[in-house]
């Protein structure tokens, strides 16, 4: 796929989630009993990993690209709604 093994690719899925290292990393590696400063500490490092970061960047990218498709796409919606109030009223 990206070079990612299974548990890099999901917690790059859990940060997009919510975008904490330490609960991400938590969540797909951790245990209850790993401190709060080990799973910190682990999360940075896993994050600055060059395959890992740029995982998160497409993420990102993705999700940015898709919001902007959206708003886009109210835009016109938006636009074709007050071209035919606009049109319904010059006819009158």
């Amino acid at each position: 796929m990206n070079g990612l093994t299974d548990k890099q690719e999901r917690f790059c899925q859990a940060y997009f989630k919510h975008p904490n290292v330490s609960r991400a990393y938590r969540e797909v590696y951790g245990t209850p009993e790993t401190k709060a400063s080990t799973c910190y500490q682990n999360a940075y490092l896993l994050k600055k990993n060059p395959l890992v970061a740029a995982r998160i960047d497409q993420l990102f990218n993705a999700w940015h690209k898709e919001i902007e498709r959206q708003e886009e796409a109210r835009w016109k919606a938006q636009e074709a709604l007050i071209m035919a109030n606009i049109q319904r009223r010059l006819r009158y």
